[in-house]
């Protein structure tokens, strides 16, 4: 699913900012500030899905692989070649997906981050249901503009028995009026059966 089960570092995500911020700016964007509205729609991250031998059976579950290379889950004691119970099947080495594709709705679900104000954020995620209950997570936000930067730890656990998570800070990072104060998330969610990655929701917002 993913390079690295370590959630991505700091230095990761201001090079994901930087390479957003590298892409082409539609003319909406380049219009006189004072014509823009308050804040860009909330970006849903790609996220694929990798199951956990260790994490599937700690939860009763036994992870199993197809004839095409593809893993699932089964109940732990289920017979040899019964998919009865099985969960869906996912890539035992996914691409991770970048920048470009922060608009894509993931296999195991999505993930968001919104500025509601200059000087605050919200971020979420939702991890579909058939990839078990969220448990806990890794997630980082890092925000940014021409002439100031910060990162924020959210690492945390899910609520009990939930599907997904929404965090908020308080922010004090500074911009050039008129300018963009940008930010992106990432982050792993670990479920009853593996781990769901983001790659990068992100958000802008005029200061």
């Amino acid at each position: 699913m993913f390079e690295s089960k370590q959630a991505y570092s700091v230095a990761a995500i201001v090079a994901l900012v930087a390479a957003a911020n590298s892409m082409p700016v539609s003319a909406s964007s380049s219009a006189d500030a004072s014509t823009q509205p308050a804040t860009t729609p909330p970006q849903v991250a790609r996220m694929t899905f990798r199951y956990d031998p260790v994490i599937a059976a700690a939860h009763g579950y036994e992870v199993r692989t197809d004839d095409d290379g593809y893993a699932y889950a089964v109940p732990a004691g289920t017979p040899k070649g019964s998919m009865r119970g099985a969960t869906p099947p996912a890539p035992t080495a996914a691409v991770h997906e970048g920048a470009a594709d922060v608009t894509v709705t993931g296999d195991c679900g999505t993930a968001s981050l919104t500025f509601t104000s200059k000087s605050h954020f919200t971020t979420s995620y939702v991890i579909f249901p058939q990839w078990g209950f969220a448990l806990s997570h890794t997630w980082h936000v890092a925000v940014h503009s021409s002439i100031d930067a910060a990162s924020f730890n959210l690492d945390g656990a899910a609520p009990p028995l939930s599907q997904g998570w929404q965090g908020e800070r308080d922010i004090d990072v500074q911009a050039l009026s008129g300018q963009l104060l940008s930010g992106v998330a990432g982050g792993t969610t670990t479920t009853v059966l593996g781990e769901c990655v983001a790659a990068s929701p992100t958000d802008s917002i005029v200061y």
